[in-house]
């Protein structure tokens, strides 16, 4: 998440929105098996937040593009 966010201070913000929906679909796929412990499954959907903010983020930059 942090590299994420690192990158888009130097790259285009499309290829990194579609790492960032990759990354998403692959999160939640692991949330949705439901094979963690309480605290695990507590930091997953808090990077799920995060990676949800920063594509609002992105995608609302690339539409001023």
């Amino acid at each position: 998440m942090t590299r994420l966010a690192r990158d888009y201070l130097h790259q285009p913000p499309a290829p990194l929105l579609h790492t960032a929906a990759e990354l998403a679909r692959d999160l939640f796929a692991q949330l949705k098996c439901g094979h963690q412990r309480l605290d695990q499954r507590r930091e997953l959907y808090a990077t799920a937040a995060k990676l949800c903010a920063f594509m609002a983020w992105a995608a609302g930059d690339l539409s001023r593009i």
